[in-house]
């Protein structure tokens, strides 16, 4: 079997991994905000569902709003002139696919804030504040400010002006409320369009509270909270597993490869990343606040588990511990090298995709590091492939046909597993051209539990081929050595119903079941030190 290289294969690869490594997250509960009229500053948004969808549980219980508590101050207090320097603010609670509703195009752009040259245009009529276009505006007095509000759809602005602040009160506070009614992603901007407008004449104001978004079952976005019960029930179903797992392996414990340890390390893996994810969002729900030492263990244990998990595939596509008892040390450093380098940068990036911030800084160190990720995706996908091809090939010329079963079996779920990613790939890159961000915000949480149930699924089927058995010698390779001296890697038990050794010289010296078991049993314990 001759296997050719094809570059345009692999740079088609290389686009579907950087596809299904791009994911929109938006994952936001009890938001700190901190804002001061130099800047705009824009929420990360969250998924809402009306009052009465799914759970009602606490602490939402049924209720979906979206609260600012703002707190506002500027600087000298005692002797700011709040009447011709004014100190305002517009927050702006939007529902994103309704965003268009905001400012008002001049040119080839939208202007948000509304000048003096706009008024004279007749394009808006409140001078300094946030355009909201068919809006009718009213004005509602505070003892301390002004808020001038208005609500198109799904799309609520309020500009508030200070009147009165001292030392002795020198923050003002400003509670906002708006009642989610429709589906869909919302968001938080904060900005000071009188700055803007007539920088001469306006003070610096500062802000800072919290942002709440709250769904009917919690603090949750709706995004995420799908997968809170899923990754429960993929935990249960983890548990099962290795107990199943464990169960063979003491059964036929005199009989082990070096592939049941891999494969029982891979199943604890998976329960404790499911588990820590569980309990992490299962808190967040309940809360309200994100736990950074959650993602920081939840980082670690998924990516160890992702990265374990395609250093395994590779393995068993090389042979280790079934057609050779090690691998060579060109192949070591292939191994050990990606599965180094996709620990750390997988890592970073699943960090950072997880991490509730607005931070462009964040946005782009993410994009950044898509690219990599999806390089090393693509590097083990295509060693993974031409190793099985290899080792394919080697024992079809070996004649040993059980292993090449075996292979081919493997090799058919691995395919199954690629037809999985390339209609996701697809599904994402239809959804992405024809859907709004508000449907593919919502729908987020479908391609996660497919990806999380689809590593299962090969799991499982790994444990299914390689299960343990009174019959591991017939795939376990062992070292026999030539009248001559050299030694050779050969397997026992191919295509011989008794369990010998199968000959492939005159010259080949036996070995007993019993003395093959004894050889086995000593060499397990050095299993892990075999890389």
């Amino acid at each position: 079997m001759r296997i050719y290289i094809n570059t345009r294969n692999y740079l088609l690869l290389l686009v579907l991994m950087v596809i299904s490594n791009s994911n929109y997250r938006v994952e936001c509960s009890i938001w700190p905000i901190t804002y001061t009229s130099q800047i705009a500053i824009d929420s990360p948004g969250s998924v809402q569902v009306p009052p009465g969808t799914w759970s009602n549980q606490s602490p939402g219980n049924g209720r979906s709003f979206i609260q600012v508590d703002a707190n506002l101050t500027v600087p000298n207090p005692d002797t700011v002139d709040l009447v011709n320097h004014q100190a305002s603010v517009d927050i702006i609670i939007l529902k994103n696919s309704e965003s268009s509703s905001l400012g008002t195009p001049v040119a080839s752009s939208s202007v948000l804030c509304c000048s003096q040259t706009l008024i004279q245009q007749g394009k808006c009529t409140n001078l300094g504040s946030a355009i909201l276009r068919n809006a009718n505006y009213t004005m509602t007095e505070y003892d301390d400010y002004i808020d001038v509000h208005a609500q198109v759809g799904n799309v609520q602005t309020h500009h508030i002006v200070l009147t009165k602040i001292s030392s002795i009160h020198p923050v003002v506070n400003v509670p906002l409320m708006f009642n989610v009614t429709e589906k869909g992603l919302y968001n938080v901007i904060a900005i000071s369009c009188w700055k803007y407008v007539s920088p001469q004449s306006s003070t610096e104001i500062s802000i800072s509270g919290t942002l709440t978004f709250m769904n009917p079952f919690g603090y949750l976005s709706a995004n995420l909270f799908p997968t809170l019960y899923s990754n429960l029930v993929i935990s249960l179903l983890y548990v099962l597993l290795g107990v199943l797992w464990l169960i063979y392996c003491y059964k036929y414990k005199n009989t082990l490869l070096y592939i049941h340890y891999w494969i029982a390390l891979s199943i604890v893996l998976g329960f404790l990343e499911s588990i820590v994810d569980y309990g992490t969002l299962s808190k967040w729900n309940k809360i309200g606040e994100f736990s950074v030492t959650g993602l920081v263990f939840t980082t670690l244990i998924g990516t160890l588990k992702r990265a374990f998990g395609r250093s395994l595939v590779l393995l068993v596509a090389m042979g280790y511990s079934i057609v050779v008892p090690t691998i060579s040390k060109a192949n070591k450093i292939k191994v050990i090298g990606l599965t180094v380098l996709y620990f750390v940068t997988r890592g970073i990036q699943y960090f950072i995709e997880n991490y509730p911030t607005p931070s462009n800084a964040a946005e782009i160190s993410y994009i950044f590091l898509t690219l990599p990720v999806s390089i090393l995706d693509a590097c083990f996908y295509w060693l993974i492939f031409l190793s099985f091809m290899s080792t394919m090939e080697t024992l079809k010329n070996n004649n040993q046909s059980i292993k090449l079963q075996m292979y081919k079996n493997f090799l058919y779920i691995l395919v199954y597993y690629a037809v999985i990613v390339v209609i996701l790939v697809i599904i994402q890159m239809i959804m992405n051209w024809a859907c709004t961000i508000d449907t593919i915000a919502t729908a987020t949480w479908v391609f996660e539990i497919v990806w999380d149930y689809t590593y299962f699924s090969i799991l499982l089927a790994i444990c299914k081929i390689w299960r343990p058995s009174e019959n591991n010698q017939k795939y376990a390779y062992s070292e026999i050595n030539l009248n001559d001296g050299d030694m050779v890697i050969h397997s026992i038990g191919d295509d011989d119903d008794n369990g010998q050794i199968e000959s492939i010289d005159d010259n080949i010296i036996s070995m007993t079941p019993n003395e093959e078991r004894e050889q086995n049993k000593n060499e397990i314990l050095n299993s892990f030190f075999k890389l």
